[in-house]
């Protein structure tokens, strides 16, 4: 390996490793302290948990229109910053809207952007690493990093501040997320077709059913945890 190779597989890394510190810097204010601030804009607990649950079974429906959209255009990142950018601008309707039912639909929306980017920025940095023969892992872990310190940064700004002042801080951090899919190496591939014999057969496998069981259930172990645990 040449050094100019070596300089540019550095910069791959410290972009895509921004990507993810970006996102998770993100994920890691809004999960625990994204309920807390949905219940100090009068949200009551039983309002906040219909929120959060209509969030997730939104993306059941938008998360594979908004992947089907990236396969067929070939490209991630565009897509990308544009799901970055109306998140941000239906982020900032929050910090005016005073009808109790705009925020909770414009939660809706904040969630059905900033969900579906993570699932493309993935799928183009696992393009990159296999193309390049990066480690994966390397990128990853600053994901881990950012989410870790951005739960403790807002735990600490919230033994300072009032939970309504967490809206800026989420939109610093998806403003940060802008940033990261700006900076996103681009993964262009040939645009993929939509086999849908292939998937109504995958969807009919037993093995495959088993799979989306385990998950969903590892997931909804922690839903409550992750809805409530900073509001109690």
């Amino acid at each position: 390996m040449t050094g100019a190779t070596r300089a540019a597989d550095r910069a791959v890394y410290g972009r895509l490793s921004f990507f993810y510190a970006s996102y998770f810097l993100l994920a890691g204010l809004m999960l625990p302290y994204w309920p807390v601030w949905l219940n100090a804009r009068g949200l009551s607990v039983t309002d906040v948990g219909l929120v959060l649950s209509a969030s997730y079974w939104l993306k059941t429906v938008v998360q594979p229109l908004i992947a089907r959209r990236a396969d067929q255009a070939g490209e991630n990142r565009r897509i990308m910053v544009i799901l970055a950018a109306l998140a941000v601008l239906a982020m900032a309707s929050l910090t005016v809207g005073e009808s109790l039912w705009l925020v909770a639909l414009m939660a809706l929306v904040v969630a059905s952007f900033q969900h579906a980017i993570l699932p493309l920025g993935e799928s183009a940095v696992l393009a990159t690493t296999a193309a390049r023969g990066l480690d994966y892992g390397r990128i990853r872990l600053w994901g881990s990093v950012t989410f870790i310190i951005a739960s403790v940064a807002g735990g600490l700004w919230l033994e300072r501040f009032a939970p309504a002042s967490l809206i800026w801080l989420f939109l610093i951090a998806m403003g940060a997320v802008i940033l990261g899919c700006l900076w996103m190496v681009p993964a262009r591939r040939t645009p993929a077709e939509i086999y849908w014999r292939e998937m109504a057969g995958l969807i009919a496998e037993r093995r495959f059913l088993v799979f989306l069981a385990a998950v969903g259930l590892t997931q909804a172990s922690h839903a409550v945890m992750l809805s409530y645990g900073a509001l109690y």
